[in-house]
Formats: structure tokens, C-alpha cells, sequence
């Protein structure tokens, strides 16, 4: 099955030890909002340098561009800039603030008419605002609002963006948020049970700048990559390398024969060595939804799957790939399903944070295990993290996203 809940997941450990300052990473962008009535126009966060702050006296350049998406010339166009000295208490509190479901920041500062004045249909206005923490009132460690407005000649607002400062005085010792990340390669069923493929949309989907070609291209590019694990649906390796030989594939009412697909088996063949060193997950074969399979009382199709997936992952990659990890569909799994699990060796399974919510609201970000008992035994649950995955799992090609993931992240 292709999970389409999520294509990356975050967990995290809490470990006391030295400071550490925030990571990279990538999200979308916060919606513009607009004035009732206006077409929305964009407005863009850059740059906001440096990541974290800490000296008073740093210098912060925060800046960006409003481009007129209208169709009529504006004029007078002012910009603000709001902040508050008080850093946020809780991760809700942030995440409240980013939806607009939180009062502004009160404070404000800079309140300048944007240049050009006259902005045409399309034209693009610059702004920057240059100040220090100290300028601000930012004097111990913490997560602070930042978020800039343009108004219009009237003073009504016509957008914001909202996003985040991160100051660090010297000498601060915090908790360190270790990061684990789970990467999947799976896809949908490409064959039928004679072995036909039911089309001949697999190939596409590997070539660059496809879904499968984009996943290649992202284990080729993070072989170095600390904390990374990718899961591997055994069944996507066994479709490619029969692609790569001569195979059959339905086309209407007929099966065509057909010769061997070179690109998906130079696809397959880089993949194996991308993966060469890292660990890798195998899913049972064809990545099935193991709770529903224990519902219909099909329990041995799981104890097949897994058995499969050995055997197509020791062949493919000339090593045991890991077997006593699993990710349910969905992150969900009930009681039935997860002693399915154990009793074919699993021990570790990864699941939606939601599936397991903690009986108090963290305020920070909390440790990513729990233990679940089971008819073999107990399973370690690591819960993934929702915010931290969206914001680095998200489109970065939309104007400014890579800065506001960043600062979020």
C-alpha cells in the first residue's frame, strides 16, 4: 500500500546533556491572511538569520518580499513587525499561535511604508527589519513569537506570517532532543496473482522526478545520514526486478508480452547500492494491514508475508534485512493485530502518536517510547512526532516554506 498519511516520520528521545541549537529542515508555508473581501496577496518570510541567538547584542536580520497578486495598483502599503519578550510555555501554545488561534504578539516595532509605494499588478515590494535580542527584551533561553503585517493605506491588515526566534544566552543548558528518522519505499500492488502486471505505470513512477525516482534520489543523497532507517516493502523490489526481465502486462482485455525494462532495473540496482550500508526495514510482503488480516481470521497470510519478506529482502540485497520492526498501516494497530505481530517475531512497532496520546499534554516534546504488552511478550511502541514530521516532510517549493519549516522545526 502507499502511505499517503505521511512520507517521514520524527521520533524523539529526551536526553538531558549540553545544549543543542534547533536543526534543518522543511515545511510548508503558514496561509497568508488577507482582509475580507481581497484577493490574497503574498507575503514571504526570506530570510531570518542567524538560527539561534546568543548575545544580546547579535544582530538579526529578518526579511522578505509582498508581491501585489491583485489586479489593481496598491499604494502605501506599511509593514510592522510584532514580537513579545515572553517566550512560549508549551508546544500547543505554538502551535496555536501559527493557525492565528492565539493573540498576536502585543508588541511592535518599525512600522514603515513599503518601496516602492506604487506596487503594479504582480510587482514585488522588499522589506527587512534589523534588530538585536536585547532590542527586544530577550533575556533567557526560549522559543519567541516573531510575525510580520502589511497593512494598507487605511491601517486595515491585509497578511501576515508568523514565525519563530530561538535565543540561546551563552552558558544555557537545556534538554537535548534526540531525533530518529523512518523514511518508507513502498507502493500499490502492481500485479495480479497469475504475476501479470495490471499496467504499465510502475516504470513512470521511477523515473527523476517521479515518486519512486524522488525516493532514490533521497537515499542516494543521504547515505551519510545519522539517525535515518528506511523501510522497504519487499514486494516494490520483487515488481522491479521482474520489470527488469522480460514480463507480461494487461492492456485492455488482452495480455501483451513485453521485453525487459532497463530503467527499472537500473532504478533497483541503485537502490541496493544506496542502501548498502544503512539499515533497512522490510515490511511483510506487499506491506498488508496486518489487524485487518487478524479480524478476517487470515492470521497465516501474516506469517506468510513475513516469511516472504525474508526471503525477497536476503535475495535482493545479499543480507538479512530487519524483520522485528514494524510500521502499521496508518500508525494504528489494536490488540488482536499486534499480538499477530509478536507471535512472528516482532518486537518494535511505529506507530501515530495519536494512537497512544499521554495522559497530560506534554509541554515540551516528549520521549518517543512506551511499552505494550502482548500474548509474546512485551513490544516497544516509538510514537512518531506529528508537528516535526510536517515540517520536514512538507513542499518546499512553495515561496518562503523552507525558512518558516526551519524556524518551526
Amino acid at each position: 500500500m502507499i502511505r499517503k498519511a505521511t512520507l517521514l516520520a520524527v521520533l524523539t528521545a529526551t536526553l538531558l546533556s549540553p545544549a543543542a541549537v534547533a536543526l534543518p529542515g522543511t515545511a510548508s508555508a503558514q496561509t497568508t491572511e488577507t482582509a475580507a473581501g481581497r484577493q490574497a496577496p503574498q507575503l514571504v518570510i526570506g530570510a531570518l538569520t542567524p538560527d539561534v541567538t546568543r548575545e544580546p547584542t547579535t544582530e538579526i536580520k529578518f526579511s522578505g518580499t509582498f508581491v501585489n497578486t491583485g489586479t489593481q495598483t496598491v499604494t502605501g502599503m506599511r509593514r510592522r513587525m510584532y514580537y513579545s519578550p515572553q517566550p512560549f510555555q508549551r508546544r500547543s501554545d505554538m502551535e496555536a499561535y501559527v493557525g492565528g488561534l492565539a493573540p498576536q504578539p502585543a508588541s511592535w516595532r518599525d512600522e514603515l511604508v513599503l518601496q516602492p509605494e506604487s506596487l503594479a499588478p504582480g510587482a514585488k515590494a522588499m522589506w527587512e527589519f534589523t534588530f538585536t535580542p536585547q532590542q527586544l527584551g530577550l533575556t533567557r533561553f526560549g522559543v519567541y513569537p516573531l510575525m510580520v503585517e502589511v497593512r494598507d493605506a487605511f491601517g486595515q491588515p491585509v497578511a501576515v506570517q508568523r514565525t519563530f526566534l530561538v535565543h540561546m544566552p551563552v552558558g544555557t543548558q537545556v534538554p537535548r532532543t534526540k531525533l530518529a528518522m523512518v523514511l518508507p519505499i513502498v507502493d500499490q500492488p502492481r500485479r495480479a496473482v497469475d504475476g501479470v502486471f495490471l499496467d504499465d505505470t510502475l516504470s513512470a513512477s521511477m523515473a527523476p522526478g517521479k515518486r519512486l525516482g524522488n525516493l532514490l534520489k533521497l537515499a542516494q543523497s543521504t547515505t551519510t545520514a545519522k539517525n535515518l532507517t528506511w523501510v522497504l516493502d519487499p514486494a516494490l523490489v520483487d515488481d522491479a526486478q521482474t520489470l527488469g526481465e522480460p514480463y507480461s502486462v494487461r492492456v485492455k482485455d488482452k495480455v501483451e508480452n513485453r521485453s525487459g525494462d532497463t530503467a527499472a532495473a537500473a532504478w533497483l540496482g541503485d537502490l541496493r547500492t544506496a542502501l548498502v550500508n544503512e539499515p533497512v526495514v522490510a515490511t511483510p510482503y506487499a506491506d498488508p494491514d496486518v489487524a485487518a488480516l487478524a479480524h478476517g481470521g487470515v492470521d497465516d497470510s501474516t506469517k506468510t508475508a513475513v516469511e516472504a519478506a525474508r526471503l525477497v529482502g536476503s535475495r535482493a540485497f545479499g543480507r538479512d534485512l530487519i524483520t522485528t520492526v514494524n510500521w502499521p498501516a496508518g500508525g494504528r494497530i489494536d490488540y488482536d493485530g499486534l499480538d499477530l505481530l509478536a507471535s512472528q517475531g516482532v518486537k518494535t512497532v511505529l506507530l501515530d502518536e495519536a494512537a497512544l496520546p499521554p495522559t497530560t499534554p506534554p509541554a515540551t516534546t516528549p520521549d518517543a517510547s512506551a511499552t505494550l504488552n502482548t500474548v509474546n511478550g512485551p513490544v516497544t511502541a516509538l510514537l512518531t512526532d506529528r508537528v516535526l514530521s510536517e515540517a520536514l516532510g512538507a513542499d518546499v517549493t512553495v515561496p518562503g516554506a523552507a525558512v518558516l519549516s526551519r524556524r518551526r522545526f
